[in-house]
């Protein structure tokens, strides 16, 4: 049987160059037919298809086969999920967010991601899809803050550099994170003055601008003097975790002069943080952080009564459930009332002597 005749193509667009590969089709008409599919594709601006078709990564029937089952996408999606994992990520960890911190984290927790789930060089993104997510989360270890954590930086990278779908079959594939209990620093108004006592009098007025305007502690020490609004006594807070973090903030005049005092902060973070410690240690209060003030800033102005909508604002949070949960400490305190009241309610004293309970 004579060997029929294959056509070949070559044809030069812009931005991709020149095209010369075997089109697969052995009339003229298909021929044709398979150019002009090159040039749709051009025209779509799918000229990511066409480099694959250049480098001959695709042959020009694959891509033909794809166009007209409308699945040019999934081609390209197959072709993306066999790059090298630790090569992207790497690649993009650098410019993977804005803020510092937050790539530090997502470099954290990429490092943990390769220790729990003992990712080598020959692990591509399509290997996520086949992980053994669960068993990642128990080797990982550290509760459940570090496997939000986990999740934030997978879900991150994956909007980047997959498509939708995919994307979401892989965090279907990871354990949801549960309810991760908020840190509810013991820490009264009242104890709160007598840490400021014990500190150096330089750095007095520090944690009093934390907690009376909510800032980060990081937040805080980005500010400077040009930061602070003399004329409308305002507070502009310069965001250091997002860009929405940025913020311009009432500041009573009762509590200026103590911004005025803290701004800028005479001593670096780590000096910061000692004295801290050690006022802490002084007073004889426990375990309260510098950042702790934040959340003693939400949960105070909840207790008496400002309205949740408002302390979101004043928080810069995103969403309601994020302010959520320093209302329902608040609420947890009328079942506690309740109980009080019921058993105050019976004829057994309110002080019970030793050995009471045992005799009864």
């Amino acid at each position: 049987m004579p060997r029929k005749r294959v056509y070949r193509c070559d044809i030069r667009l812009p931005v991709i160059g020149r095209i010369a590969r075997l089109t697969g089709a052995t009339t003229q008409r298909e021929h044709t037919v398979r150019v002009a599919i090159l040039r749709e594709l051009y025209t779509q601006g799918r000229w990511d298809v066409l480099e694959a078709v250049r480098d001959a990564v695709f042959p020009v029937p694959a891509v033909v086969g794809a166009y007209r089952a409308g699945r040019v996408a999934d081609l390209m999606a197959s072709l993306t999920l066999e790059r090298p994992l630790a090569v992207v990520v790497d690649a993009w960890l650098p410019q993977s967010a804005p803020a510092k911190g937050t790539r530090t984290r997502y470099t954290v927790s990429w490092h943990a991601l390769q220790r729990a789930a003992h990712l080598d060089d020959r692990w591509t993104l399509g290997d996520l899809l086949h992980l053994d997510w669960r068993g990642v989360q128990m080797a990982l270890g550290g509760g459940l803050h570090h496997w939000k954590h986990l999740r934030g930086f997978v879900s991150r990278f994956l909007s980047v550099h997959v498509d939708g779908a995919t994307r979401q079959r892989i965090l279907e594939a990871m354990p949801p994170v549960g309810v991760i209990p908020g840190r509810v620093p013991d820490l009264t108004p009242a104890a709160f003055w007598r840490i400021v006592e014990q500190l150096p009098e330089h750095v007095r007025a520090a944690p009093v601008a934390i907690v009376a305007t909510g800032m980060r502690v990081g937040e805080y020490l980005a500010c400077r003097e040009e930061h602070l609004l003399r004329l409308t006594k305002q507070l502009h807070i310069p965001g250091t975790k997002t860009r929405g973090s940025d913020a311009v903030v009432p500041i009573d005049p009762a509590l200026w002069p103590w911004l005025e005092r803290a701004i800028p902060c005479p001593v670096g973070q780590w000096r910061l943080r000692e004295v801290w410690r050690r006022a802490c240690a002084q007073a004889k209060v426990g375990d309260v952080r510098l950042h702790d003030l934040r959340h003693c800033y939400a949960q105070w102005l909840v207790n008496a009564g400002i309205p949740e909508e408002a302390v979101q604002r004043a928080m810069r949070h995103l969403t309601p459930s994020m302010t959520r949960r320093y209302a329902l400490q608040r609420d947890q305190q009328r079942p506690a009332a309740a109980i009080a009241a019921v058993l105050g309610s019976h004829d057994r004293a309110t002080d019970p002597q030793p050995g009471a309970v045992e005799s009864a």
